[in-house]
């Protein structure tokens, strides 16, 4: 039984892993039907509802766990923020986010200190990932504490490291833009990207949905066409591998806006309306866009409206 349940629990992940939604409903209700889990399919579990933004159900598949380790006290964590669970999400994580505990837990638990006000915390947590996948997470961390904190002069340091971590072009462009944002560095034309470039970009911004925002947000505060294009491009990949999140198409809409008009733009909208009727979000930016299109006799400086709707609410996930 528990070489099936460690079986199933590969096969999930792998099948998550390559976006195969349905594949991953059948091996979970094959989990789900044995009489005991593992901790690893229990894991396997909780990350496949995730995946389908169901969090109360992620952790009803980890509640029973004895002795929850770092991996399993990660996902509860996730979990709970997605259920708006901070203060919990941050015990968690307290008990997660050692030496030993994986990156994404400790700057996970740097976030949310971060958050709290304890920047001493953040930043500790955040210069504990020196090397590896997310380590130029972690540079951005820090960068963006000393610039909050208005030292300039530190955030230089963390600032040239994460150039230097960065490999892929892609990667470069989107640091620059992040590094601009903040006041440390010129942006400079962004050429179009690539298909495979923007393959790249949608996974690395994928665990860094708040860095994705601010970016978004900083292209239409500069009116970065070229920057705006790219970007588009990454969010339209990412809401093909992630099309619950409302929250991607308020950020396509507002970059369409920008590059487009109202008029494509409250296409975007009414598009993410059909498939997320209740988001008040869409509703407010699409008739906002709609009595731009019927008043274009209208005073109001371009982009003034949606300052009060998609752009403030994009800031609000990157603050």
């Amino acid at each position: 039984m528990r070489q099936t349940a460690a079986g199933l629990a590969r096969a999930i992940d792998a099948a998550l892993s390559r976006r195969d939604l349905v594949e991953a409903r059948v091996l979970a209700d094959a989990g789900l039907r044995l009489p005991r889990r593992t901790p690893a399919l229990a894991e396997a579990l909780a990350r496949f509802h995730l995946a389908h933004g169901r969090p109360e159900s992620a952790l009803r598949m980890l509640s029973d766990l004895p002795r929850p380790g770092a991996s399993t006290r990660h996902l509860r964590a996730v979990a709970l923020l997605a259920l708006d669970r901070t203060i919990e999400a941050r015990m968690e994580l307290l008990h997660a986010a050692g030496p030993e505990a994986p990156a994404e837990s400790r700057l996970l638990a740097a976030l949310l200190a971060w958050e709290a006000g304890d920047h001493d915390e953040a930043a500790s947590l955040a210069r504990s990932v020196e090397r590896g996948p997310w380590a130029p997470l972690a540079e951005v961390i820090l960068t963006a504490l000393h610039v909050s904190a208005g030292d300039l002069e530190a955030a230089e340091a963390p600032a040239a490291r994460l150039h230097a971590l960065a490999a892929l072009p892609g990667l470069r462009q989107v640091i620059r833009l992040f590094l601009a944002s903040l006041g440390l560095r010129r942006t400079h034309e962004v050429p179009d990207a690539d298909p495979v470039q923007v393959s790249e970009l949608s996974d690395e911004l994928a665990a860094a949905p708040a860095l994705l925002a601010r970016l978004v947000d900083e292209s239409r505060r500069t009116q970065d066409r070229s920057a705006a294009r790219l970007l588009r491009c990454v969010l339209i990949a990412r809401i093909a591998a992630e099309p619950e999140r409302s929250d991607l198409i308020v950020a396509l809409a507002d970059l369409t806006d920008l590059l487009d008009g109202p008029v494509i733009a409250s296409e975007v909208t009414r598009r993410g309306l059909a498939d997320h009727p209740l988001s008040a979000t869409l509703r407010l930016l699409d008739e906002q866009f709609r009595r731009r299109v019927e008043n274009v006799e209208t005073d109001a400086p371009d982009g003034a409206t949606i300052e009060a709707g998609a752009a403030t609410h994009l800031r609000k996930i990157a603050a």
